[in-house]
């Protein structure tokens, strides 16, 4: 019998289906390479629903389940003693998924793979960083025809002090009402409808004030998109703030996504990112006192300096420095880490 993973993310293998309605600009990639690695060297991997945890070798979790039949099968995991074989792979930062950082949550995981620099030591705690499907080819727009600044991106609530979600709402005012021809906001949950739902979570005045300020309709909203890579390429710069600052080591997709299209990133995040991304590649917020004067800085920008930006995107993306985001990377982190050969 070949050996057994048990991975803890949706249902009937969903999460390797190339196919699959979640595989957004082949967001799914690293996953599929890690079945795809593990099966050529003797290993099964299959979603929770698809195997029995009891027979399985490993089980891993992607983030820490608070709800739903992951929670179940966690608990079942855990009532039957399996932690020995328990992983997790926590994605989410504290601001949106709380419990994932829940220091009591941890016992029950034997290692536990994390972006945070400050918990990696290499014995419980491995640090990983997040994967990237291979570099697509997409086609550019001339600098001539494309619009100045869009953001693609969810709107979300959090309590928590270090949430971003406020300063997208702020960045998104500020460029529709200071530079309405040239911005265009997409995503999820913009012009949304009142819910009481939502207002329960919320437990401080400054969410409180975010949540209201989004229930004036954004002018420059342009509803959700199939390919977020596509409608990135046909801008020049874009705002992908984390979900969260004062992470260190939290760099997501949201830099990725923007340097895959060649659309220069307007960063706020993870306090040590020059870590990871090269200095030159992107606009770092924090650099800038206010939004008007960050306005006036990218609109001073031109074709020239624009394709400056744009060489030194496509030097970082060849470099070993990116190449640690990589599907590859990711599936030799959990194949060593685990042992598994």
């Amino acid at each position: 019998m070949m050996p057994q993973v048990s991975f803890a993310a949706g249902k009937n293998n969903d999460i390797f289906n190339p196919k699959s309605a979640l595989n957004r600009d082949n967001c799914l990639h690293p996953f599929i390479h890690l079945k795809n690695v593990l099966s050529k060297i003797g290993w099964k991997i299959d979603t929770c629903d698809m195997v029995d945890a009891d027979s399985s070798d490993f089980i891993i979790f992607l983030n820490i389940p608070s709800r739903g039949h992951q929670k179940e099968f966690y608990d079942k995991c855990v009532k039957s003693g399996l932690q020995h074989k328990m992983v997790a792979i926590l994605l989410e930062p504290p601001v949106t998924l709380p419990h994932n950082w829940d220091i009591r949550n941890h016992q029950n995981f034997k290692t536990i793979f994390t972006w945070n620099d400050d918990f990696v030591d290499n014995k419980k705690y491995f640090k990983f960083y997040f994967p990237q499907p291979p570099i697509p080819k997409i086609k550019q727009a001339p600098f001539s025809e494309k619009k100045l600044c869009t953001m693609v991106t969810g709107n979300n609530i959090s309590s928590d002090p270090r949430e971003l979600y406020t300063e997208r709402i702020k960045a998104a005012r500020f460029f529709e009402k200071n530079a309405p021809g040239d911005f265009n906001l997409y995503g999820t949950q913009w012009n949304r409808r009142f819910s009481l739902r939502r207002l329960y979570h919320i437990r401080n005045f400054r969410s409180m004030q975010a949540y209201f300020s989004t229930s004036r309709l954004f002018t420059s909203y342009k509803g959700p998109v199939k390919s977020k890579l596509e409608t990135l390429s046909k801008y020049k710069f874009s705002i992908c703030y984390e979900n969260a600052k004062g992470f260190n080591g939290y760099v997501t997709e949201k830099i990725f996504d923007s340097l895959m299209a060649r659309c220069v990133p307007i960063y706020l995040g993870a306090d040590n990112i020059y870590d990871y991304v090269d200095k030159g590649t992107f606009i770092d917020k924090r650099k800038f006192t206010d939004y008007k004067e960050l306005l006036c800085f990218i609109k001073s920008i031109d074709k020239e300096e624009h394709e400056e930006y744009t060489n030194r995107i496509n030097e970082y993306l060849s470099s070993k420095k990116y190449r640690l985001f990589s599907s590859e990377n990711f599936a030799r982190i959990i194949i060593d880490t685990l042992s598994i050969s």
